[in-house]
């Protein structure tokens, strides 16, 4: 739980867990952080990533309309992708809505490898926060000089990248608190035995990833 305004982490939690007054008792895979040590394929949560890229292009409109293949469309000759279930036509919106993979694969074609991979690396995916924790995992996010001809389609689906949950929640951050994606602070505050104030955290944009 992070509030996304000053990037000041209110909770952050795994399971399985462990009582560190008696660490001796639990085994070393209890003691991993998972919110930062493990990346995996966030799936459809990533399917803002698309949105987000067009709508920065100024010439899309969430009513803009795109035909989703009746819930099966081939995207080449060996990989073809389906829908929960099928449609007809669906809006941007109604895409987002539905999470329509089809629509999805409709929305990139009027966007650039490049365009997808400079988003997701101003979102922070393959790069490390650096919380004062140790063994942050950075994720995964392949070289664009590496990507086929697929690769925007399934990157903006959630699926060949992988990263991990305090990244999503900063990139989400970003889209609740207007295109920032904002340094994640731990300690708020430190003072003496006398109240007097020794640390106070500052909030720390790291950049304005759209607008």
């Amino acid at each position: 739980i992070i509030d996304p305004f000053t990037g000041d982490i209110i909770a952050m939690a795994s399971i399985p867990d462990f009582n560190p007054n008696k660490y001796f008792h639990y085994n070393l895979e209890t003691y991993r952080n998972r919110v930062i040590s493990d990346s995996y394929e966030p799936g459809s949560t990533l399917k803002i990533i698309p949105l987000l890229a067009i709508m920065e292009m100024n010439n899309h409109s969430v009513d803009k309309k795109y035909y989703c293949e009746h819930g099966e469309y081939q995207l080449t000759n060996k990989q073809k992708l389906r829908d929960h279930e099928p449609h007809d036509t669906l809006t941007i919106k109604e895409i987002f809505i539905n999470s329509s993979n089809i629509g999805i694969s409709k929305i990139v074609q009027d966007l650039t490898n490049n365009q997808i991979y400079k988003l997701c690396k101003k979102l922070g995916f393959g790069t490390k926060t650096n919380l004062p924790f140790r063994y942050e995992s950075k994720g995964k996010l392949h070289d664009i000089k590496s990507w086929s001809k697929t690769s925007k389609t399934y990157v903006s689906m959630g699926q060949e990248i992988g990263i991990t949950n305090i990244q999503l929640a900063l990139s989400y951050s970003a889209i609740a608190n207007g295109g920032y994606l904002i340094k994640p602070n731990i300690i708020k505050t430190i003072r003496n035995n006398n109240d007097s104030l020794l640390y106070n955290r500052k909030i720390t944009p790291i950049r304005q990833v759209f607008k």
